[in-house]
């Protein structure tokens, strides 16, 4: 919705612009990276989706997709395609606004525009696509869609499938957000009975377990905890930080061998990173398994990214010695 995609997109460059000027066209993100090579007087590669803002606009349709809702929510996958006034939105159900008479994208129209259908089809063809959820879209760390996110939660699901998803609901995830500042500062019980009824009212919602594991955790429920985070992790957030309290918790409650199988169990669901390794070296460390624990701080150390991730590498394999 325009509430989310309404963004004004500021360019500024030493004799590429006349004069200062607001321009109402429709842009996207896709068309910095042509704008920026025909800036610096290099050529286009083919195939790019966008264009460059230097040129003249022309008539086209814009796609995109809100998957926010539904790697963190099981909410239904958003798709868009927009040419002039029109915009078409499919989520669980499909809806086209006339954004000249109905800027806030309350009355849908009774059809489908020509033309927007089949731009958000071959849109979605390009989006990432593959059922093994653990399965790495390129050896790349640290971009958004490949940063610790299982695979399956960014491929693109049938429409059937997405259709029995709950439509995004702002008004619930504003209540999420409320309880999660709650965590940690109101006594754990009232919080948990909160995050309980939440969870009765949307059960298929992973951000819900997961702070419910996130309470019950600094509450030192462990055993709780680690079940929680199970939940979440089993309802399709199949992320490391997620997988990494849930073998945290297991520990603390004294199932370190658990921990250690629960890890081989799932390890092509997710993405580790170099916490995974180093939480499963402290379990190898307290099974007196010492070489094992090194082994897993050489991978730990491979996948250190951020200073703090390598100074916390650096500190464990010197407290093994």
């Amino acid at each position: 919705y325009d509430s989310t995609l309404r963004v004004p997109l500021l360019l500024r460059g030493r004799g590429l612009f006349p004069e200062a000027a607001a321009r109402s066209e429709l842009v996207s993100l896709a068309d910095l990276f042509p704008t920026l090579l025909e800036a610096a007087g290099l050529p286009v590669p083919p195939g790019r989706s966008g264009r460059s803002l230097l040129r003249p606009a022309g008539d086209r349709i814009l796609c995109g997709e809100a998957l926010y809702g539904w790697r963190h929510m099981s909410w239904a996958q958003l798709f868009f395609a927009r040419r002039g006034r029109l915009k078409l939105i499919r989520g669980a159900v499909s809806r086209t606004f006339d954004l000249r008479k109905d800027p806030g994208e309350l009355h849908p129209l009774p059809s489908e525009p020509k033309g927007l259908p089949e731009a958000m089809e071959e849109y979605r063809a390009l989006r990432p696509e593959g059922t093994g959820a653990g399965a790495p879209l390129a050896p790349v760390r640290g971009l958004p869609y490949l940063s610790g996110v299982g695979r399956g939660r960014l491929a693109v699901i049938p429409w059937k499938e997405n259709a029995r998803h709950r439509e995004p609901d702002p008004a619930l995830a504003r209540e999420i957000d409320r309880l999660k500042e709650r965590v940690g500062r109101d006594p754990p019980e009232t919080v948990d009975r909160a995050l309980r009824e939440l969870a009765a009212r949307d059960p298929a919602n992973p951000t819900i377990r997961f702070w419910i594991g996130r309470n019950l955790g600094r509450a030192g429920r462990h055993r709780e905890a680690a079940a929680a985070y199970a939940r979440a992790f089993e309802l399709g957030l199949a992320e490391a930080k997620v997988m990494n309290l849930r073998l945290k918790h297991l520990a603390l409650d004294g199932r370190v061998r658990e921990a250690l199988r629960t890890f081989e169990e799932h390890r092509k669901e997710f993405l580790p990173d170099a916490a995974t390794y180093l939480i499963l070296a402290d379990c190898e460390r307290a099974l007196g398994r010492l070489d094992r624990a090194r082994r897993r701080v050489d991978l730990a150390e491979r996948l250190a990214v951020t200073p703090r991730e390598r100074e916390q590498v650096s500190r464990f394999r010197h407290n093994l010695k």
